[in-house]
C-alpha cells in the first residue's frame, strides 16, 4: 500500500485575520522562514507573500536555499556567529514571524532570540514547540504554506518605516558577505574558493557540504538563488559530505552535484565516493585538507590556549587517494590554480579537487598573528 501523508492544516479564520492585522502595524518586522517551505512549491509560496506584505525575510539555521539571497528582502541566516551588528538589528524588530520552524537552539541564537518583550507569531505544523520556550502573542498549529494561503484575501499593507527597515536589514547582510583575498603560508583561504564556487555553480547547482570550518563561508558567504539546492547537516554530523552528494547525483542525474568535505570527513565515509563512479554520476568532489579537525581545534585554542590534544591528522596522500577511484583529479596549492579548479568544475564526468587549505585562516587571532 501506498503512504498517504496528511493534507498539510491552514489556520483558523480568526488566526489568519488577527496576523494580518499585526503585519500590516508593524514598522520593523521580520519573518524567519524555517524547513517548513521545504515542500514543493513552498520556496516560491515565501517570495511571493514576502514580496505582497514587503516583509524581510531571515531563513533558520542552514536553510538558506529557502529564499533568493539575492533579494533586497533577504536578511540573511540565523546560524552560528552572526554578526553583533545584525543581532542587535533583529531584537529591535517589533513583530518576529516565525513561520514553519521550531525555534531550536542555534536558530534563536542560543535561546537569546526573539528577546523578552519581542512580539512573536510563532507557526509550527508540530503543537509540541508552541509555547516551549518562547512565549508568543499569536501561537499556530498549522502549515507554513497554508497559513500564507490563508492571507490571500487580505490586503497587504506596510507601516510607515517599513522600506528603510528593509534597506538596513539588507545593507547588514551585505556588508558580512565580503571577503577579502589574504595570502597564507600554509594553503588557501577556503573562503575564496567558496567564492568562486558561487561564480561558476550551475543556476540549478545541488551543493552538499560536510561539517567542519571549511563550510561556513557557504552559509555566509555564498549567496544562493532557487533553485540552487544546498544540502547540508543540520546535525552537524561529520561524513555527510560524500554521501549526500553521492545520492543527489542519482536523484538528479541532470544537474550539476557539487560535494565538498573536509579530510577527517572524508576519511569517515569518503568510500562512498565508489558509487558514484560504479553509476556513472558526475559528482565533483573537492576535498578541503587542512590536516586538522578544525572546529574542534578552534574550541581546544579558545578555552586550552596551546593545548592540541587529538585533532591533527595524519592524512593519507589524498591526490593518490582519489585517483584510486579512476577519476581526473586536479590538485589546488594556490590561488594560481583556481582556473584548473574552474576547468574541472565545467568538465563533464565525475571528478575530484584537493585543496591545500590553511588551518591559519581559521584559527583565533592570536594563533593567526604568530
Amino acid at each position: 500500500m501506498a503512504a498517504t501523508l496528511p493534507s498539510p492544516l491552514p489556520p483558523a479564520p480568526a488566526d489568519a485575520a488577527r496576523l494580518a492585522a499585526l503585519l500590516r502595524g508593524a514598522a520593523r518586522p521580520i519573518l524567519l522562514a524555517g524547513h517548513g517551505f521545504e515542500a514543493p512549491g513552498g520556496r516560491e509560496a515565501l517570495l511571493a507573500f514576502a514580496e505582497a506584505w514587503q516583509l524581510p525575510v531571515a531563513v533558520s539555521f542552514r536553510r538558506q536555499d529557502l529564499f533568493p539571497n539575492d533579494h533586497p528582502l533577504y536578511a540573511g541566516d540565523l546560524g552560528l556567529r552572526n554578526p553583533d551588528a545584525q543581532r542587535a538589528a533583529f531584537a529591535e524588530a517589533d513583530l518576529v514571524l516565525a513561520l514553519g520552524t521550531r525555534l531550536t537552539d542555534i536558530t534563536t541564537q542560543g535561546w537569546s532570540w526573539p528577546a523578552a518583550g519581542q512580539r512573536l507569531v510563532h507557526v509550527c505544523a508540530d503543537p509540541h514547540f508552541l509555547g516551549w520556550l518562547f512565549p508568543a502573542e499569536l501561537a499556530i498549529a498549522a502549515d507554513a504554506r497554508a497559513t500564507i494561503g490563508a492571507l490571500a484575501a487580505e490586503a497587504p499593507a506596510a507601516a510607515p518605516g517599513r522600506a528603510a527597515w528593509c534597506e538596513r536589514l539588507r545593507a547588514l547582510h551585505v556588508a558580512d558577505c565580503g571577503v577579502v583575498p589574504r595570502d597564507f603560508a600554509d594553503g588557501i583561504a577556503f573562503a575564496e574558493v567558496a567564492k568562486l564556487i558561487e561564480r561558476v555553480a550551475a543556476p540549478d547547482a545541488i551543493v552538499t557540504l560536510d561539517a567542519g570550518t571549511f563550510g561556513a563561508p557557504f552559509y555566509r558567504k555564498v549567496g544562493w538563488v532557487p533553485p540552487q539546492r544546498l544540502v547540508v547537516p543540520v546535525s552537524g554530523a561529520m561524513g555527510f559530505g560524500i554521501p549526500a552528494a553521492v545520492a543527489a547525483a542519482l536523484r538528479c542525474p541532470g544537474r550539476q552535484v557539487i560535494g565538498l568535505v573536509g579530510d577527517g570527513g572524508a576519511l569517515m565515509t569518503g568510500a562512498e565516493f565508489a558509487v558514484a563512479v560504479a553509476r556513472g554520476a558526475a559528482v565533483k568532489l573537492i576535498l578541503s585538507d587542512n590536516g586538522s579537525y578544525a572546529s574542534i581545534r578552534i574550541h581546544q585554542e579558545k578555552a586550552h590556549p596551546g593545548r592540541v590534544s587529538g585533532t591533527s591528522l595524519i592524512n593519507p596522500d589524498f591526490a593518490q587517494w582519489c585517483a584510486a577511484f579512476r577519476v581526473p583529479v586536479t590538485v589546488v596549492e594556490s590561488k594560481a590554480d583556481f582556473p584548473a579548479l574552474e576547468a574541472a568544475l565545467a568538465a563533464p564526468g565525475p571528478a575530484a579537487v584537493v585543496v591545500r587549505t590553511s588551518l591559519e585562516a581559521v584559527l583565533p587571532q592570536r594563533l593567526a598573528a604568530e
